[in-house]
């Protein structure tokens, strides 16, 4: 499909949070954790492939947990199903609060109120501590003609089916903005959802890859933030 389809990817992290399965002892109010917390390892479960946002971030707050708590913080992924199955995992553990999850709003809260049928809804979950928003950002292949969005999307309208674009999965964030963007421009595109950004940025940067490998094949083409950040 690589080879037949020119592939965006729609990057970046909506929003995060860590939960933890409802009725957690461990968390008392206003975050404070019940005397003795942690007593062993505690497993935070990230619901996409290692080298995502959300992966980074959970690694980054692990490590300081650990150092703070003095137990460790096992980072779990368990990538696909737009982040279903490492959700189901939260839900069937033992709501102890040493089985956390940092999810973002798309497989916690987008993905199961588009399904017909789900096995966990937002209120199966207590919510700790919110992290962050950060915008969505568009990259394409170095080789990819259009530069900016209005570029793209007349490339696009141009070649109705003949686009491809990568997401971290169905009902993500990302996948739902992307549909966001067909529905407000008119654009047809083709959705090519992945077990999360990391593989799917790879994917875009082995495109047409050239002598140059290990250096970056991608550009930003677009932002969903009201303006450029400084590293993007």
């Amino acid at each position: 499909m690589a080879n037949m389809l020119q592939k965006l990817q729609l990057t970046g992290l909506a929003s995060a949070l860590i939960i933890a399965c409802l009725t957690v002892p461990a968390f008392g109010q206003q975050g404070k954790t019940a005397a003795g917390y942690p007593e062993k390892p505690v497993r935070l479960i990230v619901t996409f492939a290692p080298g995502a946002s959300n992966d980074i971030l959970a690694r980054l707050i692990g490590g300081k947990l650990a150092n703070e708590w003095g137990q460790n913080f096992v980072i779990d992924n368990r990538p696909g199903g737009g982040g279903a199955i490492g959700i189901n995992a939260v839900v069937k553990s033992a709501p102890d609060g040493y089985t956390l999850l940092l999810a973002n709003s798309g497989p916690s809260v987008g993905a199961p109120m588009l399904a017909r049928e789900s096995s966990y809804s937002p209120f199966d979950f207590t919510q700790i501590v919110y992290i962050g928003y950060a915008p969505l950002v568009i990259l394409a292949n170095l080789s990819f003609a259009p530069k900016n969005p209005k570029e793209l999307i007349d490339y696009a309208k141009a070649r109705p089916g003949k686009l491809a674009y990568a997401s971290s999965g169905s009902g993500t964030s990302i996948h739902l903005s992307a549909e966001l963007l067909k529905t407000m421009t008119g654009v047809d595109m083709l959705h090519v959802p992945y077990k999360g950004s990391a593989p799917a940025v790879a994917d875009l940067n082995g495109i047409e890859r050239t002598a140059d490998q290990g250096q970056p094949r991608a550009r930003h083409r677009g932002c969903s933030a009201p303006a450029r950040g400084p590293v993007a």
